[in-house]
């Protein structure tokens, strides 16, 4: 089984008011970006990690994240999309065997797995996805796992202010990365996207709209995504404190 880790790093970083984007910000000594690649890298499976980012920066993205990261993974940049899942596709489409005209791999290579995770996540440990790997691994009939945990807000629907409803929490995962799936089964889904005009803002979306089976796989709490400037101190003073 081959197994390929896709990065999305290409967010704006609009909320957190940098205009160069979050993803080379520098929390506790690295980039935000170096972080959630040394976690895939150090996947012992994992055989090939592609950083997925600005397309206008990709030297600058290559040179501050090889500089950060240390491993023998071979690890690859590509230039995005204006949308993550233009983005995603662009990874997919960066692997040798992919035919980037066609974009249908031959047979043994749809079987390749695709870890996909945010950049801008650095608390994900290689532990935690090496889980996630697995549980995908044993579960003959998941077309694809997807890292959360249960909702543990009370939620409420509302339209501009008011309160339409609260539904049961009980149904609700908040969602993470990593996510897994097969290279055919995404590149399946990708084209089911674009032939509906379909926008999402997650790969698993795509998986399920295109009628396939995804499980939530249980994450920790903290695999949170660098949004918002509140966020950064947080993510330091965890990430200092695994030192």
């Amino acid at each position: 089984m081959r197994i390929i880790g896709i990065i999305a790093a290409g967010g704006s970083g609009s909320r957190m008011g940098l205009p160069e984007g979050k993803q080379l910000l520098e929390i506790a000594g690295k980039p935000v970006v170096a972080w959630s690649t040394q976690a895939l890298c150090d996947i012992n499976e994992m055989d090939e990690v592609i950083v997925v980012c600005d397309p206008d920066r990709v030297e600058e993205y290559s040179s501050a994240i090889l500089t950060a990261v240390s491993s023998d993974t071979p690890l690859s940049f590509v230039g995005g999309g204006e949308t993550r899942a233009e983005s995603v596709l662009a990874g997919m489409c960066a692997i040798s065997e992919v035919d980037e005209t066609e974009k249908n791999p031959d047979m043994e290579f749809r079987d390749t797995v695709i870890v996909i995770h945010d950049g801008a996540r650095p608390l994900a440990t290689a532990t935690m996805m090496q889980d996630a790997l697995n549980a995908y691994k044993s579960d003959e009939a998941a077309d694809g796992v997807v890292v959360g945990h249960p909702s543990s807000d009370t939620l409420k629907r509302v339209e501009g202010t008011r309160v339409i409803e609260t539904p049961d929490r009980s149904q609700y995962w908040a969602v993470q990365t990593p996510q897994i799936f097969t290279l055919g089964t995404l590149l399946d889904a990708y084209k089911y996207a674009m032939d509906h005009s379909l926008e999402v803002t997650d790969d698993s979306s795509l998986v399920e709209a295109y009628g396939k089976r995804v499980v939530m796989h249980l994450g920790p709490r903290d695999n949170i995504k660098v949004t918002c400037p509140e966020d950064v101190a947080f993510v330091e003073a965890a990430l200092l404190a695994r030192a």
